[in-house]
């Protein structure tokens, strides 16, 4: 059933994808994402200040399948090489779900969460460096 969706919703991301990055004959939607991830309602609680500015040069999300062996998925964000933060041109972080029985002897998905590392440009720019001397958590 997935496969059967997967080809007809790949075109419209496709399409996505050129409209938010300014490559067919309508504008770019510069920020796109930022905006997204601000207006979903558990997301938001992990971007701070300092990560808005940075998820300005952020371009496209993609998803990818884990092995078939492992419950999960890798996100893709694919940033604008002239970021000024890092040098990686694409982030992954990947995100598996494993199945615990609690106390109550409920069935429940755990989530964990293995961001890649990040080559940041300099001290200054290591958003989680930055985050962790404020207090606060960064999305990266």
């Amino acid at each position: 059933l997935e496969k059967r969706y997967e080809t007809q919703y790949t075109p419209l991301i496709e399409k996505r994808s050129e409209i938010i990055r300014g490559r067919s004959d309508e504008l770019a939607l510069r920020g796109f994402w930022l905006v997204a991830m601000l207006n979903h309602g558990f997301l938001r609680q992990f971007i701070t200040h300092q990560d808005q500015k940075c998820l300005e040069y952020l371009i496209d999300i993609r998803t990818k399948p884990l092995p078939q062996s492992q419950s999960g998925f890798i996100l893709e964000f694919e940033f604008d090489p002239a970021n000024p933060y890092f040098s990686d041109h694409i982030i992954q972080k990947t995100y598996v779900s494993i199945k615990e029985t609690s106390q109550q002897m409920e069935t429940i998905d755990k989530i964990t969460v293995s961001p890649e590392r990040i080559s940041w440009r300099s001290p200054s720019t290591n958003l989680l460096s930055v985050a962790r001397k404020n207090g606060e958590t960064s999305f990266f």
